[in-house]
């Protein structure tokens, strides 16, 4: 499995004395990620804070990430964006879209629509993946009425549409239809 092969690489960084820094432990957080490891992930990320190494929001936005799984962690993910409106970490755009995404996977639709709201109050600019993040969760929960009016606000706000954003709101137009 890739994260216990990278687990083992950076305890050979330890071994020999080499630091690891916030590259290799994003790479590690992205190995367990992949290998559905959220709870190791979770380990990693708080043992960074022992290694001096400080924690940013590419890592806490990895870690959110792994909260995505099919066991849907999203009260983990939530802890992890209570640690950024803490101001522990300096968040952006990507953590909180994150944080939607794991509570849109654990079926916590009024949660994922909460963040969308609080992210103005943060004072983070929304970007167009939060917009499909949060049209996709409303689809999925049948609440096509919110997912389209992402669309449009996504619109207002001049905001480059992707192939996502595109597919969401059609997959929204045809819930409506049904």
């Amino acid at each position: 499995m890739v994260w216990r092969q990278a687990l083992q690489l950076l305890c050979d960084m330890r071994r020999i004395r080499v630091d690891a820094d916030r590259i290799s432990c994003t790479a590690l957080l992205s190995a367990c990620v992949h290998g559905g490891e959220w709870m190791l992930a979770f380990d990693v990320l708080h043992q960074i804070a022992d290694c001096r190494i400080e924690r940013d929001d590419t890592l806490y936005q990895t870690a959110m990430t792994a909260c995505r799984g099919p066991n849907g962690q999203w009260e983990w993910a939530l802890q992890l964006l209570r640690d950024i409106r803490d101001g522990r970490v300096d968040g952006c755009s990507k953590s909180y879209t994150s944080a939607i995404g794991a509570c849109e996977v654990g079926g916590q639709l009024d949660r994922a629509l909460q963040i969308f709201h609080d992210i103005g109050e943060a004072s983070v600019e929304k970007d167009a993946w939060t917009y499909a993040v949060v049209s996709s969760a409303c689809t999925r929960s049948g609440r096509w009425q919110q997912a389209l009016q992402c669309w449009r606000e996504l619109d207002e706000g001049r905001l480059e549409k992707d192939a996502m954003a595109y597919r969401n709101a059609v997959a929204a137009a045809l819930v409506r239809r049904e």
